[in-house]
């Protein structure tokens, strides 16, 4: 697998660069990336020549505290869609679940687990896979730790501060400039890259939630995954069932044939990523009602028609199944919270 990030989330180096005085173009085209991409929002750079960016622009600046400064051009065009829908989500729960979820379209050899731990969330940092020989410059997780902060601060209203953040990397001259910049204790030398957060900061609703939007962006990231690694089947064929429920045209043979394979081949495919085409089709529709479920501007009649079911006893029996109660009673329940896109 070729490793690929947006150039989206390099323009924060350029800009960055920029601050400081420096020209960026001749330090991108020494790395081997066209600084004309940066104009091209769906355009993506090879994870290696970022690496030898990030070497070239501490190098230029002479700043460990390179890549925390750096994030100050953070824009939520920086992640493509999927930051809008972190804006969208009604919680930092969440955001970070969709963040979990979609991070491929940011970079597609970077992992995040994010888990809770009793009375705190953690949110962990994968290590790049596969590695590349060390070339990985401390700036780049500075980098995302610090673009991680602001997209919570911007959520509540600058009112957030995590409890610790861990960074793998040796401390570096300027580590006072962390603390500051986090407000919280900044481990060096730990473990794991991480963030420790609290539990009633993470799970707090915000006052921007908005689910019709989450869910439109939600649909950009999917089809920007899908139509980037035509070798992720899973996504593929959640993206065609998502266009093709309101139709009603949800049939296996028919979501083969707009995939251009036949069923016996879309079959083997799933199978290879140990699920089949009937989960999929359950997960989303669930899925889907979810975000439905929560923006009360639908009625549950065209709830049951955007799920492509063909009446509405098949939608009370399928949410039976998923919630233990029916479409009404669930939409009805007493201070009720809005979940949308995580219907769990």
């Amino acid at each position: 697998m070729i490793g690929t990030t947006l150039t989206s989330w390099i323009l924060q180096v350029a800009r960055g660069l920029e601050d400081y005085g420096v020209d960026y173009r001749p330090l991108f085209r020494q790395a081997g990336l066209d600084p004309e991409l940066l104009k091209d929002p769906n355009a993506r750079y090879q994870y290696t020549a970022i690496a030898r960016l990030f070497h070239l622009a501490a190098d230029a600046t002479g700043d460990e505290c390179f890549g925390l400064k750096a994030s100050k051009h953070w824009h939520p065009t920086t992640l493509h869609a999927l930051g809008y829908a972190w804006l969208a989500s009604h919680s930092l729960k969440e955001a970070f679940e969709r963040l979990e979820r979609y991070l491929k379209i940011v970079s597609n050899v970077a992992k995040l687990y994010f888990k809770q731990e009793q009375d705190t969330y953690t949110l962990r940092f994968g290590d790049v896979l596969p590695r590349h020989d060390g070339i990985e410059h401390p700036a780049q997780v500075d980098l995302a730790f610090a673009v991680l902060l602001r997209m919570c601060r911007t959520s509540c209203d600058g009112k957030f501060n995590p409890l610790q953040v861990e960074i793998t990397h040796a401390q570096p001259a300027c580590h006072a400039e962390f603390e500051t910049h986090f407000g919280c204790p900044v481990i060096f030398n730990a473990k794991h890259d991480q963030v420790v957060m609290d539990a009633k900061s993470v799970e707090a609703a915000l006052p921007t939630g908005n689910t019709e939007l989450a869910r439109v962006n939600d649909e950009v990231v999917s089809r920007y995954i899908a139509n980037m690694d035509r070798s992720d089947i899973v996504t593929q064929v959640k993206v065609t069932i998502t266009d093709s429920l309101p139709s009603g045209h949800v049939t296996e043979d028919h979501i083969a044939g707009r995939l251009n394979l036949s069923r016996r081949s879309l079959q083997r495919k799933l199978r290879e990523q140990s699920t089949s085409y009937r989960e999929l089709l359950e997960n989303t529709r669930k899925e889907l009602a979810g975000q439905y479920m929560a923006d009360k501007s639908y009625s549950i009649s065209e709830i049951t028609y955007l799920l492509g079911f063909s009446d509405p006893s098949n939608f009370n029996r399928a949410f039976r199944r998923w919630k233990g109660v029916s479409p009404s009673a669930y939409r009805n329940r007493p201070h009720a919270t809005p979940t949308a896109g995580l219907f769990q």
